[in-house]
């Protein structure tokens, strides 16, 4: 699982790459911790946290609790086994920036012109 973290706003936007099996379970995951909307219009799928804080921490839980109900351990000893795991997944990118700063998307053959199934033209 790959993470490509990015400012947006106040806080910042996770971009998602992996097994869908994966990001179902992070999304779930995400949102049921810190309320955290998920988003499938980039990548794999993208999250939105309000902080870095919050999602290092997001990090930390999901890849602690396995370990924790393995080995019996506390949370603590789990997190600094861990660690140097997470440095790996996460990659910094500016990915939302650089979407907005492109033009606007057109869909051709979408625009309804106001016919509305009636008899004549316009």
């Amino acid at each position: 699982m790959q993470y490509i973290i990015s400012r947006w706003g106040n806080g910042i936007s996770v971009g998602l790459i992996g097994n869908p099996e994966e990001i179902e379970t992070n999304a779930a995951l995400a949102h049921n911790l810190f309320k955290a909307p998920f988003f499938e219009d980039r990548f794999n799928g993208r999250l939105n946290f309000s902080s870095c804080h919050k999602f290092y921490k997001f990090l930390l839980y999901k890849h602690s609790f396995p370990i924790m109900m393995k080995s019996n351990c506390l949370m603590r000893q789990a997190m600094k086994m861990n660690r140097k795991n997470m440095k790996d997944e996460i990659r910094f990118d500016n990915f939302m920036t650089k979407v907005q700063k492109s033009g606007p998307r057109y869909s051709i053959g979408t625009h309804n012109d106001g016919d509305f199934n009636n008899q004549f033209e316009d």
